[in-house]
């Protein structure tokens, strides 16, 4: 069964610029979801030790069919990533 692998970037800005470098489009969000060719991205309010309150964090969910992985649930990989950003441990991905 395939897994999931996905990436973590903060703030809009950033997420724009990189989905226009890597898919020429910028994401279209219905509510806090959008979708861009096969990647599912969620739009998600959290706060680092470094955050001045609450910032928008994007998770980016891609199919990895190479690789079986237990990441097979949006749920596990949202839980994994709002406790990264709460303990200061996520790694985000740069624009």
């Amino acid at each position: 069964m395939a897994g999931y692998i996905y990436a973590v970037i903060k703030g809009e800005k950033a997420l724009e610029k990189y989905c226009e470098k890597r898919w020429g489009e910028r994401p279209r969000f219905m509510e806090s979801f959008a979708h861009i060719n096969e990647v599912t991205i969620e739009r998600i309010e959290e706060m680092s030790p470094t955050d001045d309150g609450y910032k928008q964090y994007f998770i980016l969910y891609m199919v990895d069919p190479k690789h079986e992985s237990l990441l097979t649930s949006f749920s596990r990989i949202r839980s994994q990533v709002h406790e990264a950003i709460r303990t200061g441990t996520a790694r985000l991905l740069a624009s």
